[in-house]
């Protein structure tokens, strides 16, 4: 565990070296004299955000760097960091939930009412080849760009963040579709580990390249989706199908990807 707080400025924070030490003694798991607290408050009177330029849907929003650079600068803007929240830039490309899934050839879409991501089934998703890593997937690569952009654009004013977040198993849920999942469990046990391992692998790839990302830039830290941060890189391991499993079928299909997760980050919480 890291003793010293990284430079982060007090343009958007000023408790910083409070909030610092009542997150690292959590992480570390010492008594704290309250819970932790990570509200962030729109500042009364705070404009809401007008960008110059509106890709127009949320799926180019999430892959256009002028659209992203602006929302960050708005919310940084906007907002009272209280207590143990913190300020931050980060890639949660779909909702945070299909950075895997794009990058085994899934597809995305997004809810025209909230602009959620949500993966598309493919019922003949077992057809296809094993997915391989690729470099180039679109998203990936955005997320890479990203993190080099908001380094250079907000420095330690904030805290960098970049999101792998779900997991192989929950993923294979989505691409396959719950139910049948649910029926290649009893009926293909084997195929499905197959793939789950693969996401797995893909799952870890992505989280390296997002560390060497951050590293490149002389940084480490991380922010998730839950509000929880670490001066190192860090995710929260869940699977939201293991609600469907046995104990033995989640010792069999999910531990072994949370305790691989576990050791390659830094910090790791269970959601």
């Amino acid at each position: 565990m890291m003793r010293i707080r990284p430079p982060w400025t007090d343009r958007y924070k000023s408790n910083w070296d409070d909030a610092f030490a009542r997150m690292m003694a959590w992480w570390e798991g010492d008594p704290l004299d309250r819970p932790l607290l990570i509200p962030r408050i729109v500042k009364p009177g705070a404009p809401g955000f007008q960008p110059a330029a509106d890709p127009g849907t949320p799926e180019a929003r999430d892959l256009d760097e002028p659209y992203r650079l602006a929302a960050d600068a708005h919310a940084l803007q906007s907002r009272l960091f209280l207590a143990e929240s913190v300020p931050y830039a980060g890639t949660f490309y779909g909702s945070s939930l299909c950075m895997v899934a794009a990058m085994a050839g899934a597809r995305v879409r997004y809810t025209p009412d909230t602009g959620t991501a949500w993966i598309q089934e493919e019922p003949r998703l077992y057809d296809r080849p094993l997915p391989e890593f690729r470099e180039d997937c679109p998203p990936y690569a955005f997320a890479l760009r990203m993190i080099r952009r908001h380094a250079e654009t907000f420095g330690y004013d904030c805290i960098l963040g970049a999101g792998v977040m779900l997991d192989p198993l929950t993923t294979l849920s989505m691409m396959r579709g719950p139910g049948n999942l649910c029926m290649d469990l009893v009926e293909r046990p084997d195929l499905v580990e197959r793939w789950a391992d693969r996401l797995g692998e893909l799952f870890l790839r992505i989280a390296a390249g997002y560390r060497v990302a951050r590293a490149l830039q002389g940084r480490r830290e991380h922010y998730n989706w839950t509000g929880i941060w670490a001066p190192g890189d860090l995710e929260a391991l869940q699977c939201d199908f293991c609600a469907m499993l046995s104990p033995e079928m989640f010792r069999r299909f999910v531990m072994r990807h949370f305790e691989r997760e576990a050791a390659f980050y830094d910090y790791a919480l269970w959601h």
